[in-house]
């Protein structure tokens, strides 16, 4: 990141002082405070920056701000439940990340009950596709079905939500 400023964004002649329009993004991350959130992303807008990221706490202030011009608006903290409450229901998948709503990409260390096993023999969900296996010296991207695993092996994996709960299930009964 080149030019990153931290300024007191409610300042519009501290934003023209450091040329704000010349900025391709902008991001606007002021707390609880949803007033100045929205002075801000207006103020960015008007002054010209073409991509502006604002913090929301809630749904409706994710609404406001978009609707006041903000080109994307993030909710980090409940992001962050989220994540943890996947992580907590699918247990030893890790690395989850909802890519779009109800479609998970995830990893899984190969358990050493499957090793020597293809990927066609774990019979995984029709509704989950293996990305990527990787391990030791090993990186496999889009790996056939009858790659054979090994201990330690990590396999990337991307599906429907309710498809991963199935690989828990199958996880929990290798173990």
């Amino acid at each position: 990141l080149p030019d990153v400023v931290v300024l007191d964004a409610t300042d519009e002649d501290a934003l023209r002082d450091i040329d704000i329009q010349s900025f391709d993004t902008a991001l606007v991350a002021v707390g609880t405070d949803l007033a100045r959130a929205i002075l801000i992303t207006l103020a960015l807008k008007e002054m010209g920056v073409r991509y502006v990221i604002s913090k929301a706490l809630d749904d409706h202030a994710k609404q406001v701000l978009l609707r006041i011009g903000a080109d994307e608006v993030v909710m980090p903290e409940f992001q962050f439940g989220r994540w943890v409450a996947e992580r907590m229901v699918l247990g030893s998948i890790k690395a989850i990340q909802e890519v779009e709503p109800g479609v998970l990409l995830g990893a899984i260390d190969c358990p050493a009950e499957v090793a020597g096993r293809s990927l066609e023999e774990l019979n995984l969900p029709k509704a989950i596709t293996v990305l990527l296996v990787t391990g030791g010296d090993r990186t496999t991207p889009m790996p056939p079905p009858t790659l054979r695993l090994v201990a330690g092996d990590t396999i990337w994996l991307m599906g429907d939500a309710n498809a991963f709960h199935a690989i828990r299930a199958f996880k929990q009964q290798t173990q």
